[in-house]
């Protein structure tokens, strides 16, 4: 039934979906922070795939989220709410850091436009950055930049043919951008995992696990053995696309084991915090790679998990304040009730896969209760 908004989410969206794609985010974040981590190793190509998996989502359930109402208000007040304290808290922790670590550049101009995800355009646009903030940003800008446009992009959704034409376009304008504007890192093929989510979701194609899967299997055999064997690079990317779509497809049907999404569950809750704060917690220490990058990899886990759950303990204080200010102790019962409800549906589910961070508890004063699947 739907909220008073009148969002709701289709009960065709598979619970099977939803869960095959909370893994396979976590599975693409922690491959970016290796390949950060290891910037020497061959690691680019399955970075891209992930970063593709990753906007995939975020378009494919943003349109489930949204396809049979949608108000730019409400839209845009969910979007801040879910984003928002991530990113205030991540900043905070970051300057508190920068400041003990005597960084220079802190007070800079640029320092505001990479705290609140901006720091994309310093990056395309050659401007220099001397903040310590926005280190490695590029995607969260993108992720912004398609909130902006989706409204635009859900009016050609409403029409099939007119979604066709605009996902054929947006790719041949993705790739001619890639060969003309080449920035150094996979940003095109990424931009166009946004839109292919919306049409994904628009047109509800039905591919079967074997031949994805299969074809996938197929082009990543060829691109390995193009650069392996051959040392021929030039299908690269248009290889790399393909793998990309074939994983995308092959995770809309396929039959994950719930074992493996309930271990990555625990860390589907704080994606974004490790996505902005893993570059600034890197540990070289024993000189070991792999060590060292086990190490890494705890310290980033378990700082991003107890900011996140510092943000939705907040949360949880600030709904019962503002209810018990209004005299409603019953209203601000069923408010900690509504928050302990989302936060175990943050780590599945639809609305969870829309952003880098699942679904946070969002205020019910601003918005209404909005359902889950």
């Amino acid at each position: 039934m739907p909220d008073k908004h009148g969002y709701t989410v289709p009960a065709s969206l598979s619970a099977k979906t939803s869960a095959n794609f909370t893994l396979a985010k976590v599975l693409a974040l922690l491959l970016v922070v290796t390949g950060h981590f290891l910037p020497g190793a061959a690691l680019w190509p399955v970075v891209a795939v992930g970063l593709f998996i990753l906007a995939f989502s975020s378009g494919y359930f943003t349109a489930a989220r949204y396809h049979s109402h949608f108000d730019t208000q409400v839209f845009c007040s969910r979007k801040l709410l879910r984003l928002g304290p991530g990113l205030l808290a991540v900043d905070v922790f970051l300057l508190v850091l920068f400041l003990v670590q005597g960084k220079s550049g802190i007070w800079t101009w640029q320092t505001p436009l990479n705290m609140i995800g901006l720091t994309g355009f310093l990056n395309w646009f050659g401007v220099g950055n001397p903040s310590p903030f926005g280190r490695g940003l590029w995607f969260l800008t993108l992720l912004l930049i398609f909130y902006a446009a989706y409204p635009l992009l859900r009016l050609a959704s409403r029409r099939k043919g007119l979604l066709w034409a605009t996902s054929a376009g947006a790719l041949a304008a993705c790739a001619a951008l890639h060969y003309l504007v080449p920035m150094g890192h996979m940003l095109w093929l990424t931009a166009w995992g946004f839109v292919f989510g919306v049409f994904a979701k628009g047109t509800a194609p039905s591919v079967s696990p074997w031949l994805s899967g299969s074809l996938g299997l197929v082009l990543t055999g060829l691109l390995v053995a193009l650069n392996g064997v051959w040392g021929f690079k030039e299908l690269n990317t248009p290889l790399l696309f393909g793998v990309a779509v074939c994983a995308a497809l092959w995770l809309m049907t396929a039959r994950i084991p719930g074992v493996f999404v309930s271990v990555s569950r625990p860390l589907a809750g704080c994606m974004l915090e490790i996505y902005i704060l893993h570059t600034y917690l890197f540990i070289r220490a024993t000189g070991h790679v792999a060590l060292d990058l086990l190490l890494t990899l705890a310290c980033v886990l378990a700082v991003s998990w107890v900011l996140a759950q510092g943000i939705r303990l907040t949360s949880r204080l600030i709904a019962r304040g503002l209810a018990a200010s209004q005299g409603d102790p019953q209203r601000a019962s069923g408010l900690l009730s509504w928050h302990a409800h989302h936060d175990q549906a943050s780590n599945s589910g639809p609305s969870a896969n829309e952003v880098l961070s699942v679904r946070r508890p969002e205020a019910p004063l601003a918005e209404g209760r909005i359902k889950n699947a």
